[in-house]
């Protein structure tokens, strides 16, 4: 869902192959990340470098394998969808249904909305205890509204 946020702007089928084509570009990105996820718990939680706990190891194992599946799963598919014109255009004028593309953002948005108010919260109890969360949650904080300033001056430009 979230790569058809970023990447979905197809009028014409063609376009929408470059979209799909841009979006198989971005999976194998995942991929990579999945492999280096994988690489960083081999390598830290074995030998000399024996810095994970087994708990950490597992997670990384866990999270680089489903990387790397489910850039896969998705390649598959959309290699598969490019090879059937009927499917495409179905696919295409679902994507670019209005109904579909509000939603998409809406959720986002109240995602958003959401993740900020529980990492406030989390930095208000974290700053008792640890501050080693509290700055990386303020950091979280500041980025994400450092981004969202940048983008909403970049998108008033552009819409």
């Amino acid at each position: 869902m979230l790569l058809k946020a970023i990447i979905s702007n197809a009028t014409t089928d063609k376009d929408y192959k470059k979209v799909l084509e841009k979006r198989i570009s971005l999976l194998y990105i995942v991929i990579i990340l999945g492999v280096a996820t994988l690489a960083i718990s081999f390598v830290f939680s074995s030998g000399k470098y024996d810095y994970l706990p087994d708990f950490l190891s597992g997670f990384y194992t866990g999270i680089g394998a489903s990387l790397i599946t489910i850039g896969l799963i998705f390649i598959i598919k959309i290699k598969k969808l490019l090879k059937d014109e009927k499917k495409l255009k179905e696919k295409r004028l679902e994507e670019q249904d209005e109904r579909n593309q509000l939603i998409t953002q809406k959720s986002l948005y109240s995602a958003a909305i959401i993740i900020n108010i529980l990492a406030y919260i989390g930095l208000m109890i974290s700053g008792i205890f640890n501050l080693a969360v509290f700055w990386t949650l303020w950091t979280v904080l500041i980025i994400f509204m450092v981004i969202f300033v940048i983008l909403q001056v970049y998108y008033s430009k552009k819409l």
